[in-house]
């Protein structure tokens, strides 16, 4: 058995997974490794080496099975993983990531031309309602936009074809879930980038790069991370792939 599962393809799920070993590795739009970031990529390796990460290549789906089937103790994961787990009949606590997590955000935007501007306003207006967040949150697992929606759980009151559908958690467990994903929220951080596409696929590529060299420590690996950063990242924030081989 593993200890964590996580995702960690070659995906937006991977580039999280990172962030949160390091700590988010920017300031503006200026990359700086400090030393949290340097200590959490040591880590992330000797966690490696003693195998108690799990190995991937895993994405949500994979890395769910994971835990689901006890080949793992931890997982790191969505708020949407806990609804599922506990449909599965699987016993498990949520909290916050100790580190601070990495969490993105719900876009909702309406084309300068669009011919349907105020249906599309009023729409825009319903899904952000507090009620209709606090359903999204019970019955989707999706964590709530707006802040009023965190001040007490509805259970899901989702309707099927032949009436409403069972509840898949009890209010106790919403409650639960709510509460750490609000208090995540405080140190949750996702750079704010214009070229954030080309830093995501870069920091990806640099990092695997860097992992198929053999290293004598963790600190022997975070150092030869941050060289590799340091010579492509800059480049990706500003939307430029760089060299071919920038991240050696």
């Amino acid at each position: 058995m593993q200890g964590f599962v996580t995702q960690n393809d070659d995906y937006e799920g991977g580039t999280v997974s990172l962030l949160e070993v390091t700590g988010g590795m920017m300031e503006g739009e200026r990359v700086v490794m400090g030393a949290r970031a340097k200590e959490g990529l040591a880590a992330w390796w000797h966690a490696r080496e003693t195998q108690k990460i799990a190995e991937g290549p895993f994405r949500e789906r994979e890395s769910l099975t994971e835990f689901v089937t006890g080949r793992a103790r931890y997982l790191r994961h969505w708020p949407y993983a806990y609804l599922r787990l506990v449909e599965a009949g699987v016993k498990a606590e949520v909290s916050p990531l100790p580190g601070g997590g990495v969490l993105g955000g719900s876009n909702l935007a309406i084309a300068s031309r669009s011919g349907l501007a105020t249906e599309s306003r009023a729409f825009v207006d319903y899904l952000t309602r507090a009620d209709n967040q606090r359903q999204l949150f019970s019955c989707g697992g999706y964590a709530p936009v707006v802040e009023a929606a965190y001040e007490r759980v509805d259970p899901c009151q989702m309707q099927r074809e032949d009436g409403p559908a069972p509840p898949s958690a009890t209010r106790t467990q919403l409650a639960r879930l709510l509460g750490a994903v609000h208090l995540a929220l405080g140190s949750a951080k996702r750079p704010s980038l214009v070229h954030y596409a080309q830093f995501s696929e870069t920091l990806r590529e640099c990092v695997r790069a860097v992992m198929d060299d053999d290293h004598t420590s963790g600190a022997d690996f975070a150092d030869a991370v941050e060289r590799a950063l340091a010579g492509a990242l800059p480049d990706a924030v500003g939307g430029r792939p760089g060299a071919e081989d920038g991240c050696r």
